[in-house]
């Protein structure tokens, strides 16, 4: 790290400092019924914590609790460095332990909100945040935290709420109009979305999360050259964002060895970089290297990304396999013959279904291409029926207790929730791949919607999984070369079950056919869903529409060939996955 890039950190842990050591609003001491040397001590803590001299900092805070363990204003004051540092559970505690003592602190309660939502505890977050608020209304910052909790809990229109109050309260809150321009994206106001990044960015032009959450979401509209222009701001600004500069390779087709892949290259190899960045430049240089047909370079760098990724998170092949066999098991003949009456009538749902980089994308444009069908993108509002419909632990075994009038209602429900958000077409895809989990469900609620599955050559599906980096949830499987084949596995086995319990009622794709004959098999995909003809969908590519997926630049471009049996160029070192799928 340079000089000038440590005066810039240094500048930014004195900004972050503010944010946690604001005293009540409006200015004014901290308010302690301690002796004077405790408020002299306190002081002089703050004053180092203020610039950043973290350690002097909580020395101090101990020496205060030594003498002191109910110290109100220390135990929060430490509780802040924990939440500086990462140490959320440590965070919680002691803030929390803080407000015990003084209930009415403002801004521990603020704190203790953010330490709760870092912590994985969204909800708890929102309710002391509430609470803060409820003393001190005018108080941006808390509007601002509690809208990133709402929106960690999946609320989305109240974090919008809250994150506008922020901003009308502080109209210069460059960081509320992120978050803003963050959750608006979430819903799918894009083109929203994008002007509030812009303020967030003419407000701070050195924001460097906002000039790359703005190319993003200029990538998922289509504007690849602007989104490019401003990951490069971004690293311009701080050239260790390791996103950035994987987002760059996405939107670039690399001709040569560059300065943007030497760039890479050596933030990697920096001992300062952290796992995470890792992460994201070896997946950029994987993707780069690729471009260059440096493949064993390229898989080198897919298969240390995939390693570090792996390692952030617990998951187990073993319970997804119980799944699998549950539904099987819940889902046979005597339920749907139980339920022939059941679900809701309604056509307007077209689900394309299959595992994640099989086609999905491709599919839903070509549909989304003719002038009757809206594309609605990977919606989560099935699995939000099924988890807040069903008993996690009953379901799906206790289905056979469920009664025809259950199902028929979450159809009208499913409907009722996306026309709220779709009014006009008379077709709305929901193109959310892991829905083949669910089915079984969908002929339930919704006999009369269309099932696309989305086939691809297993070979070729598993590699485009493991070059990607996913960052959502649900995609745990897709780190690890024989658990990615083993959930592949599980995922055909269910696709033959579902063919058997309910024959010709899903409509299968083969990826490659339509690569071999677009327009043959684009006609016979609109003749299934019940719509004639257009031309525009040969032309699919030239549709305006947000794609915020990992295909989001392929579908700006027509057809080709270049993925076609592309793990051949992978062969050797594919070995662990191969010998899974077979």
């Amino acid at each position: 790290m340079n000089r000038a890039e440590k005066r810039r950190q240094q500048k930014i842990t004195r900004k972050e400092n503010k944010k946690y050591l604001a005293r009540k609003p409006g200015g004014g001491k901290l308010d302690s019924q301690q002796n004077q040397s405790t408020l002299l001590a306190l002081d002089t803590a703050v004053r180092y914590h203020s610039a950043g001299d973290l350690s002097k900092a909580e020395g101090i805070y101990r020496q205060i609790l030594q003498t002191d363990p109910n110290q109100p204003d220390a135990l929060h004051l430490i509780g802040t460095i924990s939440l500086q540092v990462g140490k959320y559970e440590d965070a919680v505690e002691l803030i929390f332990k803080s407000i015990q003592i003084k209930p009415g602190n403002v801004n521990a309660l603020n704190n203790l909100g953010d330490a709760l939502k870092m912590s994985g505890q969204p909800e708890k977050a929102v309710d002391y945040l509430v609470k803060a608020i409820d003393i001190n209304p005018n108080y941006a910052e808390i509007h601002n935290n509690l809208g990133a909790a709402l929106q960690d809990t999946g609320r989305l229109d109240e974090a919008i709420v809250s994150y506008r109050k922020a901003i009308e309260l502080n109209p210069n809150y460059a960081e509320a109009h992120n978050n803003l321009a963050n959750t608006l994206r979430a819903s799918g106001h894009l083109e929203q979305a994008v002007d509030s990044y812009r303020n967030s960015i003419d407000i701070n032009p050195n924001y460097a999360e906002a000039h790359n959450n703005l190319g993003t979401t200029l990538q998922d509209l289509g504007h690849l050259n602007e989104a490019a222009d401003y990951f490069r701001s971004a690293i311009d600004i701080k050239p260790g964002f390791a996103a950035a500069h994987r987002h760059l390779t996405a939107v670039k087709k690399h001709s040569k060895y560059d300065d943007d892949i030497r760039n890479m290259e050596k933030i990697f190899l920096q001992p300062d970089t952290t796992d995470e960045q890792k992460m994201n430049l070896a997946f950029g240089l994987g993707k780069a290297f690729e471009d260059l047909h440096q493949y064993e370079k390229a898989f080198e760098y897919f298969v240390e990304g995939n390693s570090i990724k792996r390692k952030t998170f617990n998951f187990e092949i073993e319970q997804t396999e119980k799944h699998v066999r549950s539904l099987k098991t819940a889902f046979d003949d005597a339920l749907f013959a139980r339920n022939r009456a059941a679900g809701c009538a309604n056509k307007t749902p077209i689900f394309i279904l299959g595992m994640p980089r099989s086609g999905t994308t491709l599919v839903e444009q070509i549909l989304a291409s003719h002038p009757n069908v809206h594309a609605g993108g990977e919606l989560n509002v099935l699995s939000d029926a099924v988890t807040s419909s069903f008993d996690k632990v009953k379901y799906p075994d206790r289905l056979d207790h469920v009664s025809s009038e259950i199902f028929s209602h979450l159809g009208d429900k499913y409907i009722l929730s996306i026309r709220e958000k779709f009014t006009d077409s008379a077709f709305v895809t929901d193109k959310m791949p892991y829905n083949f989990m669910h089915i079984g469900i969908i002929k339930l609620i919704l006999p009369n919607a269309r099932i696309i599955h989305c086939r691809r050559s297993p070979q070729d599906t598993c590699l485009s999984i493991f070059k990607s980096l996913f960052t959502s949830e649900g995609n745990e499987f897709s780190h690890d070369q024989i658990e990615l084949g083993q959930y592949y596995n599980l995922y055909l086995e269910l696709m033959d079950h579902w063919h058997t319990v309910m024959p010709g009622h899903i409509y299968d794709i083969q990826y490659e056919d339509i690569v071999g004959d677009q327009e043959e098999q684009s006609r016979a995909l609109l003749a299934h869903c019940g719509l004639e003809w257009d031309e525009a969908c040969l032309k699919f590519y030239k549709t305006v529409r947000p794609v915020t997926t990992a295909s989001s630049v392929q579908v700006r471009q027509p057809i080709y060939r270049d993925s076609i049996q592309s793990w051949k160029r992978y062969e050797k070192q594919l070995s662990p996955l191969l010998k899974t799928l077979q």
